[in-house]
């Protein structure tokens, strides 16, 4: 399933409201549906939780694609036991 947090507000040079899309199945699947939001490759980020950083209006492209927006907390909770299934990234 391919999820949309809830967002946190940057300041600096990434100012605003910026999203993580992620997977909680496998990266093939993220990589997939980043690939029909047109998302650039290089703002994949292979850390410990593979995600995207996304502005909001592709957070709202992103959940009227079929992504599940979830709070943050759900959102890191999902991300944690698919870490815990798959192992560190």
């Amino acid at each position: 399933m391919i999820l949309v947090d809830g967002g946190r507000t940057y300041v600096g040079w990434k100012r605003g409201l910026w999203f993580h899309l992620a997977s909680d199945a496998n990266v093939e699947e993220l990589h997939a549906f980043a690939h029909r939001l047109r998302l650039r490759k290089d703002w994949f980020q292979d850390s410990r939780i593979p995600h995207y950083d996304i502005s909001a209006n592709k957070a709202q492209l992103a959940i009227k694609a079929g992504a599940v927006g979830v709070p943050n907390r759900e959102f890191v909770r999902r991300m944690r036991t698919w870490v815990g299934r798959v192992g560190a990234c």
